[in-house]
C-alpha cells in the first residue's frame, strides 16, 4: 500500500506514507496525524490547479529524505491547517515552489505549537496564527532552517516566537502593522534579524531576548504602545523613530534588563514628542540592565 491505513483517510486516522511513494493531494483531505517517509525519498505534493485544503489534527512529520511541497505547475493557493499538533521537518518542506504555486498554513491550536527539525529546506508562504484566547499560546520556531516571504505573517491570536539557531533574516511586515491584544512577536534567536518595514503598533507584546529586531527603516517610523508589554532582556532593538504611547490615556509597559535599545536609530522630526516617551498615568517602566541609547 502507498499509505497506512489503506483507503481515503478520515479525521480519526494516523496516516503514514511509506517509502519511495509519491502521493498527490488533488482533493480536500483530513487526517489525525501525518508522517511522510521512513528514510527513503517519499513525496507528498499538492498537484491540482484548484485550491485544496489539508487539515491535520496532530503532528505533521517529514522524515529524512521525504518531501512535502507544491507542484510547480499547480498555480493555486493551497492550505494546510494544523489544529492541535506540531510540524517536524527533517527532510524538505517547500510551500512556495514558484510565484504562483503556493501553500499557506494556519496554526489553530488553543495552546502552543512548534516548528522544529533539521531539514535543509523549511520554506513557507503565508502563515496565520489563530491560537485560542491567550497571548501565552506560542508558535515556537526552532527548526534549523526557516524561510518565508516578505509579509508572510498574520497574528490573530497567539505569539510568534523565533528561536532558530540559524542566521534567519525575515520581514513579517513590510509596512505599517499591528500586534493585536492577544498576540505577540518574540525574537529569541541569537543570529536572527527580524524586520518591520514601517510603524508597528502594539496592543499585544513585543519581546527581544536574543537577536535583532528592527522596527522601521526611515525617520518617523515608530513603535507605538497601546498597552502591550515591551520587554528586552538581551539582543538589540532598533526603533527608527520613536517609542511612545498614542494618547495620554494609553499605557506603556516597558522592561529593559539586558541587551540594547537604540531609539531613534534613524531619526525623528517631531518637536512635541520625545524619541522615548512614557507619559500615560499607570504606565510601567523598569530598567535593571542593558543600554537605552
Amino acid at each position: 500500500n502507498t499509505w497506512s491505513p489503506s483507503g481515503v483517510p478520515t479525521a480519526y486516522e494516523d496516516v503514514i506514507i511509506v517509502n519511495t511513494h509519491t502521493v498527490s493531494i488533488n482533493a480536500n483531505a483530513v487526517c489525525n496525524s501525518l508522517s511522510i517517509g521512513q528514510g527513503s525519498v517519499t513525496v507528498l505534493r499538492f498537484t491540482t490547479n484548484n485550491d485544496r485544503t489539508l487539515t491535520v489534527s496532530k503532528d505533521i512529520t517529514i522524515n529524512n529524505r521525504a518531501i512535502f511541497d507544491v507542484a510547480t505547475n499547480s498555480n493555486a493557493d493551497h492550505q494546510v491547517e494544523l489544529t492541535n499538533g506540531n510540524l517536524i521537518n527533517n527532510g524538505t518542506l517547500n510551500f512556495a515552489t514558484d510565484n504562483n504555486s503556493l501553500c499557506n498554513i494556519i496554526f489553530s491550536k488553543s495552546g502552543s505549537q512548534n516548528i522544529s527539525g533539521s531539514g535543509t529546506t523549511t520554506n513557507f508562504n503565508l502563515m496565520t496564527l489563530d491560537m485560542g484566547t491567550s497571548i501565552n499560546n506560542m508558535l515556537n520556531v526552532t527548526s534549523t532552517n526557516f524561510t518565508a516571504p516578505t509579509n508572510f505573517l498574520t497574528i490573530n491570536t497567539g505569539t510568534f516566537k523565533l528561536s532558530s539557531a540559524s542566521a534567519v533574516n525575515i520581514t513579517p511586515f513590510s509596512g505599517t502593522a499591528t500586534i493585536p491584544q492577544k498576540g505577540g512577536l518574540w525574537v529569541n534567536s541569537n543570529q536572527a534579524t527580524v524586520n518591520i518595514g514601517a510603524t508597528l503598533t502594539m496592543f499585544g507584546n513585543v519581546t527581544v531576548s536574543s537577536g535583532t529586531l528592527n522596527v522601521g527603516n526611515a525617520a518617523n517610523e515608530d513603535l507605538l504602545s497601546n498597552g502591550g508589554f515591551l520587554t528586552v532582556s538581551n539582543g538589540l532593538l532598533n526603533i527608527a523613530g520613536k517609542y511612545y504611547a498614542t494618547g495620554i490615556n494609553n499605557l506603556s509597559k516597558f522592561t529593559l534588563s539586558g541587551g540594547s535599545i537604540i531609539v531613534p536609530s534613524v531619526g525623528s522630526t517631531n518637536t512635541t514628542i520625545a524619541p522615548f516617551q512614557i507619559a500615560g498615568a499607570g504606565s510601567q517602566f523598569s530598567m535593571t540592565g542593558g543600554l537605552l541609547i
